[in-house]
Order: C-alpha cells, then structure tokens, then sequence
C-alpha cells in the first residue's frame, strides 16, 4: 500500500505539474535544463502532492494527517527533482527521449523519474515515522525540550541506522 501511495502522489505531482504548467503559463523555472517546465506548474505539483496525500490516508489510515502532508510535500519536492535531474541527464547527452518504449512521453524513464527519487524520500520518512512512534513527552517540566530532543535525535539515529541495515551494512554503535 506504500508504493501505491507513493506512485499516487508522484502521479498527481507529474500531471497537476503539466495541466498546470501549461494553462497558467508563466515564468520558467530552469529553461536551460528543462525549457518547459515553469514555477506555476512547480508549485501546483507540490498543492497537489500534498492533497493526494491527504485524500490517500483517509482511504488508508497509514499516517495522521501531518505526516500524510509532510510526505506530500517531500515527494512532491522530490519528484520535482528527479524530474529536472532527467531533464539534465537528456540535456547533457543531447538526447530528447529516453527511448521509444513509449512514444511522444519521452521514454519509460520520463515516467518514472519522480517515482526514483519520491520512494526514497517515502522509505526514510517511514521508517522516522516508526521511531517516532516511541517518542512521548509526558511532562511540562524545564526538562521536557531537552529530553525531546534527545528522544527526536535518537529517532532520527535509528532511522539511519535501520536504513543502512536493511542494505546490509552495519554501522559501529557510536559515530
């Protein structure tokens, strides 16, 4: 159901992000990279990142609506990215398309370019919501800001930890 969630949102980031573009017009956003794209497009792709996100986990309660916004957003931010970044790579090796798997879209990579770089930002967001899951602030004590903060900064430390594990590299108990 996570990927699913996430192909959803890298959907309704490519395809707000060009409806959008193209009916709003304005200025570009990196014409040297990517002569078509514009910031109207940009930031409607992020709007909409964030909405599929939200109208997702209410269909799948997977996250509360915060986090459902913030992995909106941050997908939506990396689909962009990962957008622009095959728009360098096609730029730098005077390529138009990737291939002609699919023709007039640019090529199978032009469909997949924010999903690559969009479930990286969903794999380390799940796994910080799971540590995050163990963090409480009980009290209202002087002590509260710091004992979160450590709390969010050992969350944040096993996240990094877990990912690297799951690659299967095992990282010293102390950095």
């Amino acid at each position: 159901v996570i990927i699913l969630w996430s192909f959803i949102i890298v959907w309704s980031s490519d395809i707000s992000a060009f409806l959008f573009g193209k009916m709003l017009k304005g200025p570009k956003l990196f014409p040297r990279i990517s002569p078509n794209k514009t910031w109207s497009g940009f930031l409607c792709s992020i709007f909409f990142s964030v909405i599929a996100s939200i109208i997702f986990v209410n269909f799948f309660p997977l996250a509360n609506l915060f986090f459902a916004s913030l992995i909106g957003l941050l997908v939506g931010l990396a689909c962009s990215a990962g957008d622009l970044f095959e728009s360098w790579l096609k730029r730098i090796n005077i390529k138009k398309d990737t291939s002609n798997l699919i023709p007039g879209h640019g090529g199978l990579l032009d469909r997949l370019d924010g999903f690559l770089f969009g479930i990286i930002i969903v794999f380390i967001m799940t796994l910080l919501e799971v540590n995050l899951k163990n963090i409480s602030i009980l009290g209202a004590d002087s002590n509260t800001e710091i004992s979160f903060r450590v709390q969010l900064s050992k969350a944040v430390a096993d996240t990094v930890k877990n990912a690297f594990s799951l690659l299967g590299i095992n990282l010293p108990e102390r950095m």
